[in-house]
């Protein structure tokens, strides 16, 4: 999927559709869902192994990944690649996905991203003339965002295994982290 808009006037928007894949890519796509489950790749689930998200802006509500709005299988899955992407909402917001419940998340990299938002603005990702992305500011209405992550926004009983997030900018009101927003149980090594 390359250069598409996505739009989901409720819920479940994806860059690329159905379930994430194998070695599938979104590149320069804009993914919106008024009021859930957004993805670059898939609104909600699949199964992102070796997947490439790039230059995409993702936005809803709540739940909004750069893979997949949410995750929520078991077993292991070697995810692929996030990078130049701009990632935000209110609720559960994560570099791969907004929320994450068990299996887990291997080898996945986040990289040169803003997941979140500030108060009165979101950021939307822009190609250059030389294919190189930068990010701009949008100044709206909506305040800060909680439960943001790196990886996940939130994550109950699931793992992240070499994970690497890298220059990659955060902004939550409340429960940001680097890897994970919120989390209970699982394992991250």
């Amino acid at each position: 999927s390359e250069n598409n808009n996505v739009y989901a006037q409720k819920s479940y928007a994806g860059g690329f559709g159905g379930g994430a894949g194998y070695y599938n890519k979104a590149i320069d796509c804009v993914v919106r869902a008024d009021e859930s489950y957004a993805g670059g790749l898939c609104g909600s689930g699949g199964d992102p192994n070796q997947t490439e998200v790039a230059g995409c802006t993702v936005s809803a509500p709540q739940y909004a990944g750069g893979f997949s709005g949410s995750w929520v299988v078991g077993g292991d899955y070697w995810i692929g690649y996030v990078h130049d992407c701009a990632v935000y909402g209110n609720f559960d917001i994560g570099g791969m996905t907004g929320y994450q419940e068990n299996g887990q998340l291997r080898g996945g990299y986040v990289k040169h991203c803003i997941v979140g938002r500030k108060a009165g603005a979101h950021p939307e990702v822009r190609k250059n003339a030389d294919g190189t992305y930068s990010f701009v500011w949008v100044s709206d209405s909506d305040g800060v965002a909680m439960r943001v992550g790196g990886i996940a926004g939130s994550s109950i009983g699931a793992g992240q295994v070499n994970m690497v997030v890298d220059d990659v900018e955060i902004y939550a009101g409340e429960s940001g982290g680097g890897v994970v927003g919120t989390c209970s149980g699982g394992t991250s090594y």
